[in-house]
């Protein structure tokens, strides 16, 4: 194999991020991490789930980083 075809496969695969990885938990909530948000004194708007990355960039889902996200603040007591 060349170092064409080589560079040509890598490009090709499939990337999976946890930005792309669908959360095995779809009925989360936002209002724990909005709270977060303002009591640091940050102004969110309505695009700011897809602003850190915490929906797909396909369907509007919700990604494994906010699934972990969760999880961690839930764990600290945040």
């Amino acid at each position: 194999m060349t170092f064409e075809m080589i560079d040509n496969m890598y490009a090709k695969r499939v990337k999976n991020t946890l930005k792309e990885i669908e959360s095995p938990r779809q009925e989360l909530t936002f209002n724990q991490l909005k709270i977060y948000y303002e009591g640091q004194g940050l102004q969110l708007n309505e695009n700011f789930l897809k602003n850190l990355d915490l929906l797909t960039s396909v369907e509007s889902i919700i990604t494994m980083h906010f699934y972990l996200l969760m999880k961690i603040m839930y764990l600290l007591k945040l």
